[in-house]
């Protein structure tokens, strides 16, 4: 990780201007110059993951450092014990068929809207199979609510990007989620 951080204070240092100019701005929004260089290294890795596809191994070799994985889990949403077994049968299937999708067309090579729509499509496919693993956990209530439903999904999201063989997949879906 100290590479990592070493090329973006020299980065930072290129271009100090800008730099200045992003955290006078985000004082203005009472945010603090740390939570204004994680904006900006969030910014830099999607951005970065968009125009270069060929970094994905390089983001997705970071995303399993420790210090990477301490963020994830200070962002991630509580999920018991009880919950992540539910979910984690679920969460495998899922990689497992990213990655099966991707051997047939590459996800890197196709567009965010027919990423999105394979996930969409996958995740729908598993909520459905996966029903009575998710019934042991949840109640038929709690699946037949839309919020409900996206908090889960969020939750399964988090599982399989902490999952070494899904994390490059979700950190391009996640890219072509954000908007820039």
């Amino acid at each position: 990780m100290q590479l990592t951080q070493q090329l973006f204070t020299e980065a930072m240092q290129h271009d100090s201007v800008a730099v200045l100019a992003m955290m006078e701005k985000g004082a203005k929004q009472n945010l603090q110059p740390q939570q204004v260089g994680q904006a900006l290294g969030r910014d830099v890795v999607v951005s970065l993951s968009k125009t270069c596809l060929a970094s994905l191994p390089l983001i997705t070799r970071l995303s399993q450092t420790e210090q990477a994985q301490q963020a994830i889990i200070a962002q991630q949403p509580t999920i018991s014990e009880a919950e992540k077994k539910a979910l984690q049968p679920l969460a495998t299937h899922l990689c497992t068929q990213l990655a099966l999708a991707d051997a047939k067309a590459p996800l890197a090579k196709q567009t965010p809207a027919q990423r999105n729509t394979l996930f969409t499509d996958l995740i729908k496919k598993e909520f459905a199979t996966g029903r009575p693993q998710l019934l042991r956990y949840y109640s038929a209530a709690q699946l037949a609510e839309q919020t409900r439903m996206e908090e889960i999904g969020q939750k399964l999201a988090y599982i399989m990007i902490a999952q070494k063989n899904c994390a490059q997949y979700m950190l391009l879906l996640g890219a072509d989620n954000v908007d820039k």
